[in-house]
């Protein structure tokens, strides 16, 4: 059929909804590699999230000692 390169780059480029070139060849790549979007996007997810989900992992387990804490404590006074 002999279509120009460009006119394939721009018509695949389309048909994903990419901006550029390199967007697209990015996505075969990956998908040579067997990198789906979701590994990506749990990646990009775990490292903006960071440093909020150690923090909430801290007040977890400072809430957990509090409870436990009342806990003992009502325990006590039951028997006492």
């Amino acid at each position: 059929m002999g279509m120009p390169l460009g006119f394939i780059k721009w018509k695949v480029m389309e048909l994903l909804g990419h901006n550029n070139w390199d967007t697209t060849l990015q996505h075969y790549v990956n998908v040579a590699r067997g990198i789906t979007y979701d590994e990506k996007l749990d990646l990009w997810v775990s490292e903006i999230y960071k440093d909020v989900e150690e923090r909430l992992t801290r007040e977890k387990q400072e809430l957990s000692q509090e409870v436990e804490a009342s806990v003992i404590e009502l325990g006590s006074e039951d028997q006492g």
